[in-house]
Parts: structure tokens; sequence; C-alpha cells
């Protein structure tokens, strides 16, 4: 890795770059020097034309663009991604707006140049969402431990029991509130399951047992829900999600008019499962842009 500048990059591969911010880098972006442009491949680039490139923050998709300016400089401008910069230093950002360093730290921002045009924004909706909520299902309340650290298989098994065992309370309690699916009124009670709105693994012990944090849901509204492929507002008003088309909706029963009676004490549950279900919605997003996009796309991490 060689240095030059404010930046360090990879003279090698020329697979990535890294930036020493400073305060331009929170107003508009940053001129990248002659021997870091190979990375950007934005070596023939004269005054006057314009790159257009993605940056990937956090999963997220951010516009860029670079630039060729007199005398032969070229910047790349970032200003849709600066807001996400400015939260993460929000009690320092006067240190940069009065041109000072940093006396903590000097925070750096990382581009890695993605060879594949999906990036792995598929994995994480694929797997991160669908798979590990499935585990989590499965697994239901067992810590995930090596064999080295188990004593006891027994302990194991008491675990398991124990968690079946309020699994059980969780839904007698449900069933006292409730006796049919709050979507579409099903009310055969051996098909209706007790689903948790927070994740039965991410959940406290009270939180387990509250009747709060669940819905009764026949077995279909039951694997949408517990996979975000739907979530509802504070006021019942169902969000259905865009992974699912129009004809998959139709043979799911479900249209944007179903509005679900919501409880005041179900509303602080429904928050977090509506931020996983925007995050969610958000990943789909930037993998249906990139898999249409021919533009350059760099995946990008705020060193601090």
């Amino acid at each position: 890795m060689n240095r030059i500048k404010s930046w360090e990059y990879d003279d090698i591969e020329n697979k990535f770059a890294i930036k020493d911010l400073d305060k331009s880098s929170f107003k508009r972006g940053s001129h990248i020097p002659i021997k870091v442009r190979k990375v950007f491949e934005c070596e023939d680039i004269k005054y006057g034309d314009k790159k257009k490139i993605t940056l990937i923050y956090k999963g997220e998709a951010f516009e860029a663009e670079i630039e060729g300016e007199i005398k032969g400089r070229i910047r790349m401008n970032w200003p849709k991604l600066i807001p996400k910069m400015k939260e993460v230093f929000k009690n320092e950002i006067n240190d940069f707006e009065d041109s000072k360093e940093l006396s903590v730290r000097v925070p750096r921002l990382k581009f890695t140049k993605e060879t594949s045009i999906k990036y792995d924004v598929e994995m994480r909706t694929k797997y991160s969402h669908d798979v590990l909520c499935e585990l989590e299902r499965l697994e239901i309340d067992v810590e995930i431990k090596t064999i080295e650290e188990i004593n006891e298989v027994g302990e194991v098994i008491e675990r398991i029991v124990k968690a079946r065992k309020n699994q059980n309370k969780f839904r007698e309690a449900l069933f006292k509130r409730e006796s049919k699916c709050k979507i579409c009124g099903l009310a055969h009670k051996e098909l209706l399951i007790a689903s948790h709105i927070k994740p039965w693994s991410k959940s406290t012990p009270e939180e387990k047992l509250n009747p709060f944090n669940g819905f009764l849901l026949c077995p279909n509204h039951d694997s949408l829900f517990d996979k975000h492929l739907i979530s509802f507002q504070d006021n019942g008003e169902i969000i259905i999600s865009k992974r699912l088309s129009e004809k998959e909706q139709e043979l799911l029963s479900l249209n944007k008019d179903i509005v679900i009676n919501i409880e005041e004490g179900n509303k602080k549950f429904l928050k977090e499962h509506r931020n996983v279900f925007y995050e969610t919605e958000k990943a789909y997003v930037v993998e249906k842009e990139l898999a249409i996009s021919n533009k350059e796309i760099y995946n990008v991490e705020l060193e601090v």
C-alpha cells in the first residue's frame, strides 16, 4: 500500500483506496490524486466529463460522481453520503467546520471496488432475514454453544424443555385474548400459530411471555410476518413488502386495505418489527438497483 497526500491506495491490484477525512469531505467530497485514479478508473476523465458511480454504505446505495475540473484535476463528489457521515461525527463535526484536526482520532473513508454487480446485498436479503429468522424459530431459546462449552447434554435438554413450556404459556395467554387469525379470521385452533412480534430469541424473559408481543396468525400469515414480508403501522394498517408480486399478494389474500386491531401494548414491539421490515426493504431495493445498473460500485467503510 502506498500513500500520497491524504490518500492511501492499493498500487498492485488497484482494488481499494483510503481517504483521510477533512473539512471538505463533509461538504462536498475530495480531489483524487493522479496515482489513486486507477482505483476509480478515472484516469482519462477530461475537463467537463462526469462519471456516475455507486457507493454502498451499510447496505444502502448512494449516488456519487467523478468529474473533471480545470488544470487536470479530478474530483469525487458524494453529497448524498455526507448526512450519514455527519451522523457518525455529530458531536465532533464542528472540529471539521473550523478546519481543525480531530484531537482523538483521524477518521478515514475506505473505498473497495466491487467485482460482482450484485455486491453482497443479495446475500444479506436472502440469508440475514429469511434463513436466520428460520434458525431463530428452530433454535427457540437454546444458546448456541460449541461442544467444549456444553458440560452436560442434560443442560441443553433442560433449556429446550423450558423454552417449549414457555412457548405454550405464551400461546395460552394469546388465546385468552384472541381466537382467530389477526389477518384472515381463520379460527381453527390447531392451525393457529402464536407468532411473536419481537423474535423469541431476541426477547427478554418477560417479553417472551408478554401476550402483547404476539399475534395469533394462520400458517401463511405467520410465515409472512416472521419473514418481514408484511408488517403493520400503529393504527393497524398493513405494510406489504415489495418482494411480493401482485399475483402473490392475491394468492395470499393480502391487500393494502387490510387493517387489524392494534392495542397500546403491541406498539413498542411493532416498532422494532417495522424497523427490520424497512431495513429488509431497503436492502431489496438496493439489490434490484444494482442488478440492472451498469455503474461502477464501491463498498464504503467509515474507519474511526
